[in-house]
């Protein structure tokens, strides 16, 4: 049991404090809570990010989880989502992931129109 749960826990508190104790001024670093900033100001407990030109934040060092590397994240944008079918005439029958489904007419605007 120790070895599956207590030894990585301790193995990453040490590499987090290792990481901690190396931060330099003009690091970019993202904060736990997913704030990206760039590091102005070391403290013993505290790091001052620049999150925007003239904005700075004072946050913990221990909440510093990791640096931002020089390629940007994988991220799925709109453009890498597959084309979606076209949208048709109201009233024609169209299947999608097998089960075939009616679009309502156009000109329905709900039971409450008139």
């Amino acid at each position: 049991m120790y070895l599956l749960v207590i030894r990585p826990q301790q193995r990453r508190v040490r590499e987090h404090s290792s990481f901690v104790s190396t931060l330099q001024y003009g690091d970019e670093v993202v904060t736990a809570g997913g704030i990206f900033g760039t590091i102005t100001a070391l403290g013993e407990e505290t790091v001052s990010l620049e999150v925007a030109p003239g904005l700075s934040l004072t946050v913990l060092r221990s909440s510093v989880t990791r640096r931002v590397s020089d390629e940007p994240p994988d991220i799925e944008t709109i453009d890498d989502v597959e084309e979606l079918p076209p949208v048709t005439d109201a009233g024609e029958v169209h299947e999608t992931n097998g089960s075939p489904t009616t679009l309502p007419p156009a000109d329905d605007a709900g039971p409450d129109a008139h």
